[in-house]
């Protein structure tokens, strides 16, 4: 059997505001790491374009055609790794 001791209304408020402030950084670092994610995937993306734009430009057929199949190489692989991380960070802080 527990014993509920009544909190007094002032105790009350102050623990709803550190709840409140205590949700609101949780969101806080939940939108900061949303935000990294999304420039990282921004990060490979730019440098599958670039790769992809530099085989363009590349006279030999062999290395241009390398070029080309690493930029999606890279470009999707860097992203694809990128989500299986915030996923696998996602399930160690509980947001999934």
């Amino acid at each position: 059997m527990t014993i509920h001791v009544p909190v007094g209304r002032p105790e009350r408020i102050a623990m709803e505001t550190r709840r409140a402030e205590a949700i609101e950084e949780g969101y806080r670092a939940h939108r900061r790491f949303l935000f990294r994610i999304g420039l990282i995937y921004c990060g490979w993306l730019a440098i599958g374009c670039f790769l992809m734009m530099a085989s363009f430009h590349v006279a030999t057929y062999k290395y241009a055609s390398l070029l080309y199949e690493m930029s999606f190489l890279i470009g999707y692989g860097g992203m694809f790794f990128t989500a299986v991380f915030a996923y696998v960070r996602g399930r160690e802080r509980g947001d999934w």
